[in-house]
């Protein structure tokens, strides 16, 4: 299967008629086996380290590295492909605006100094009561 290209292997997979390139709506676990199976492995194992870069090149480290590039990677499965488009382009997308969105999360808040405060600045006596 490594010789085959991306469109050939996306055109195994059971999400896509390869006579039509129509969606096939149905997603019964018996239709991944196989040859499916395989180029669904073969497409992971080309594209993880153009996604693995997408996510580093957005600040993504350690262990969330692996997490998030598994998760982009089981789109694969999850989603429709189109053969007549590159599977790596849509991929690194993905990854770009799963980056984003982990960077938004992870981001601490501007605010987050005073939540956490132990004390007003009354009590800590940062402020005097007496003037």
């Amino acid at each position: 299967m490594q010789n085959l290209s991306d469109r050939e292997l996306v055109q195994l997979m059971p999400n896509i008629s390869s006579e039509s390139g129509e969606q096939d709506c149905s997603r019964e676990a018996a239709k991944w086996s196989g040859p499916a199976v395989t180029a669904l492995n073969e497409l992971r194992r080309r594209h993880r380290p153009s996604v693995e870069a997408m996510l580093r090149n957005h600040g993504v480290r350690g262990a969330d590295l692996d997490l998030l590039c598994d998760e982009v990677l089981d789109v694969l499965w999850s989603r429709p492909i189109n053969p007549h488009r590159s599977v790596r382009n849509w991929l690194c997308v993905i990854a770009r605006n799963r980056a984003i969105s982990y960077g938004r999360r992870s981001r601490p808040s501007m605010f987050s100094d005073y939540s956490t405060a132990d004390s007003s600045p009354l009590e800590s006596g940062l402020v005097d009561s007496h003037s």
